[in-house]
């Protein structure tokens, strides 16, 4: 199955939908806030990490979430990313860390790279 988070539609989205083997969609627990250009991984207990992005009124965000799929719900990470970004890449490690890399954040010159990265234990 495939997790499909957020995007941009009629503005930013925060639904999800899960796209199934036998080809058909079924919906799945909305995020608790809209992001576009995030990324996400698949951690190694199953669940879902949606970190990072752009929001609805154009604020890149350092907020993270985690998706259950078996209570089909969210959960904000309380202490989410230390700094925004959007753009960047989340790569699951050998021993279950997260690894979220580069992307783009928007500073006193306009868009800027970071060349920055942070672990997330879940």
């Amino acid at each position: 199955r495939i997790l499909i988070t957020g995007g941009d539609g009629a503005g930013i989205l925060s639904t999800t939908e899960v796209y199934n083997t036998d080809g058909s969609f079924s919906g799945a627990a909305p995020m608790s806030g809209a992001r576009s250009r995030h990324a996400s991984v698949l951690l190694s207990d199953g669940r879902v990490l949606a970190m990072g992005g752009i929001d609805q009124d154009g604020f890149i965000l350092s907020s993270a979430e985690v998706y259950d799929p078996v209570a089909d719900a969210w959960s904000e990470v309380p202490s989410g990313m230390t700094e925004p970004r959007l753009n960047h890449t989340a790569t699951l490690l050998d021993d279950g860390r997260v690894l979220i890399a580069g992307g783009f954040f928007i500073g006193d010159d306009g868009w800027a790279g970071l060349t920055s990265a942070v672990l997330y234990q879940p």
